[in-house]
């Protein structure tokens, strides 16, 4: 009797490679990904120069570090006896804090799954291929987006999405040099 072993080699697990999307979902009428304007003009989901805060972060990094070994001694993470990851107080240990645990955003119940899609997502052309729908499928190639769109993504994607923008700005900014010099 003839048998075969798959092997990647042989492509069996490539048509396997799919891209899993889902969507969080938010139970408060004070949260909105509506755009927000501010006398007439769109208030930027993020600072134009990230380093507006840096003052601030370089202060906390440095507090944390003075404090090196007894940070640790004074941290949540000690106090409510964290071991896993990512870090989640035990609601049965803790019970003064198993309400605010247990509510929607801070479990797996406020992710919803959405869709498969055959791009992989692990490839240059299927993150391209997937980024592009995404941008065409919320308006934001013809400037009727009027939501703030956010990635969840894993560390991975999200560097890999980085240089595609940064890739794409070096180029749109090199095409239009270009043009101002001919």
């Amino acid at each position: 009797m003839s048998r075969s072993v798959p092997s990647i080699s042989k492509d069996i697990f490539a048509s396997c490679l799919w891209t899993g999307v889902s969507v969080y979902t938010v139970n408060n009428p004070d949260i909105t990904d509506e755009i927000q304007y501010d006398n007439g003009s769109i208030v930027a989901a993020m600072p134009k120069n990230l380093l507006d805060h840096a003052e601030a972060v370089v202060n906390t990094l440095q507090y944390v570090m003075n404090e090196s070994r007894n940070y640790y001694d004074v941290s949540l993470v000690k106090k409510y006896d964290i071991i896993n990851i990512p870090p989640k107080i035990d609601g049965k240990l803790y019970p003064e804090v198993s309400e605010g645990m247990l509510r929607s955003p801070h479990t797996l119940e406020s992710v919803k799954p959405k869709q498969l899609l055959s791009d992989n997502i692990g490839s240059n052309r299927g993150l391209l291929t997937i980024l592009k729908r995404f941008y065409d499928d919320n308006g934001m190639a013809d400037g009727s987006c009027n939501r703030y769109i956010t990635f969840n993504v894993d560390e991975n994607i999200y560097y890999r999405i980085l240089k595609v923008y940064i890739c794409i700005y070096i180029y749109k900014t090199q095409t239009h040099i270009n043009i101002l010099h001919q």
